[in-house]
């Protein structure tokens, strides 16, 4: 192959050799960010406590669970009757 004695192509060998120095960079740090976002999910998967837990939890200092509403037609609410 005959060399390039040209000056457009080592500024373009400067530019892809800083375009991927740049993407290197950008790829090791987005490696690092999915592995800490791993370990942080492995954490928070083996330290949640369960449903059961909570519910034990709550009887213990005595906080009662939301029940699902009535509705008032049920309940005996006048305006709710009257609406029949």
């Amino acid at each position: 192959m005959v060399p390039w004695h040209g000056s457009p192509l080592p500024q373009a060998n400067q530019r892809d050799f800083e375009t991927e120095k740049r993407l290197r960079r950008d790829l090791k740090r987005t490696k690092a960010l999915l592995a800490d976002a791993q370990i942080m999910l492995d954490h928070l998967k083996n330290n949640a406590p369960s449903k059961r837990e909570i519910a034990q939890l709550k009887n213990q200092v005595g906080i009662q669970t939301p029940q699902k509403p009535q509705p008032l037609r049920e309940m005996g609410c006048p305006r709710a009757l009257a609406g029949r």
